[in-house]
């Protein structure tokens, strides 16, 4: 068992979530990865006298109807939750049981370790190479299986570094989930910007793939809490039931503000691109004239991983925290300490004056 696996079998909690509800105000936040909050005026005229309660018990139709549409599958493929953090673990309850083995990407998201742990299965760090591109190795996944593994997790876009799954290395891990009867999940909450250009959800890859996403990250929508999980029905439908159990049905205000969104989502998610593009090629820029620093350029996203060539970086970023009042996550949250993660989403100015205090506290 990895040392992250071991330590979520014993505490209850996120320590990565934990650490970032808990920090002090700062003058430059690189540490977010989301883009700026969309506006209400975004979603289209207001609605003053829309219901507040309507029968929604397993998600309100008009919400189905548009996830459904936009992913291309079928409404009972669709089980909604209370963004994407209820929907991982909504499905990872649903697909193991205590005694399983799950194997789990890292770097990766500290929750998706955590959870199968906290339902009681063995869990196993599946490593994502920083020579390799960070790119998912099958033949690593087949080592690494045991007659107790039933899940690997994995996100795509890959947080921290924004890498992109490949279609030929899930069509691999498709092939062993089919040989050995397990299920892949994949969280594609930053995924979201390539769907946004026509891009498929992992899901339709195979009735072995279970994805999920929220209209958090990339839509700038998290205060709404709307989140869904797409797989085959049957599963679904057991998600759906296993639901009542947790947030049971969404809030009807925030399905009602999401359908708004997801009818105007080329328009939402579209006027973030260039503030995105421009980012990218500052931190390029900032990684290329840095010496030590080095990185796997995000194919997409507002996520980048840089190492910083100097070892385990938490003193580094608690230092810049305190003396330069900027902020970036330090890499030990996501099993790769020796690397830090910055948000693509912030204004452009705001980011150059936060590379430049980094540059500072790296010479200083």
């Amino acid at each position: 068992m990895s040392e992250r696996a071991r330590d979520g079998a014993s505490r209850k909690e996120s320590p990565y979530l934990t650490w970032v509800k808990g920090l002090p105000p700062v003058e430059i936040n690189l540490a977010s990865s989301a883009v700026p909050a969309c506006p209400a005026s975004a979603l289209g005229p207001a609605e003053p006298d829309a219901p507040l309660n309507d029968r929604s018990d397993y998600g309100w139709p008009p919400l189905l109807h548009r996830l459904a549409a936009r992913y291309g599958v079928h409404e009972s493929a669709v089980a909604v939750a209370a963004g994407a953090s209820m929907a991982n673990h909504l499905a990872i309850a649903t697909l193991i049981e205590r005694g399983d083995h799950v194997l789990v990407e890292c770097p990766g998201y500290d929750p998706l370790v955590h959870l199968p742990a906290l339902w009681g299965a063995t869990v196993d760090a599946l490593v994502r190479l920083p020579r390799d591109g960070y790119r998912v190795d099958p033949d690593a996944v087949r080592r690494a299986l045991t007659p107790r593994t039933r899940l690997v997790v994995l996100s795509h876009l890959h947080n921290p570094t924004g890498v992109a799954l490949q279609p030929s290395d899930l069509a691999a891990l498709v092939a062993l989930a089919d040989e050995h009867g397990l299920h892949i999940l994949v969280d594609e909450v930053y995924g979201e910007w390539l769907i946004e250009r026509g891009a498929l959800s992992a899901a339709r890859a195979s009735p072995r793939v279970v994805a999920t996403s929220s209209l958090t990250k990339v839509w700038g929508l998290g205060g709404l809490r709307v989140g869904w999980v797409l797989a085959e029905p049957g599963l679904a439908d057991r998600m759906r039931r296993f639901a009542g159990l947790f947030d049971n049905v969404l809030a009807h205000p925030s399905e009602r503000l999401a359908v708004r969104a997801l009818d105007r989502s080329a328009a939402i998610i579209g006027s973030h691109l260039a503030l995105v593009a421009r980012n990218l090629a500052r931190l390029r820029a900032w990684v290329a004239s840095t010496p030590g620093a080095s990185w796997v350029e995000p194919a997409a996203g507002t996520v980048a991983f840089v190492d910083l060539g100097r070892g385990d970086t938490s003193a580094f970023v608690e230092r810049l925290a305190r003396g330069s009042r900027t902020l970036v996550v330090p890499g030990r949250f996501f099993g790769a300490p020796e690397g830090v993660r910055i948000g693509l989403g912030i204004d452009p100015a705001l980011l150059d004056r936060g590379l430049a205090r980094m540059s500072e506290a790296l010479t200083g």
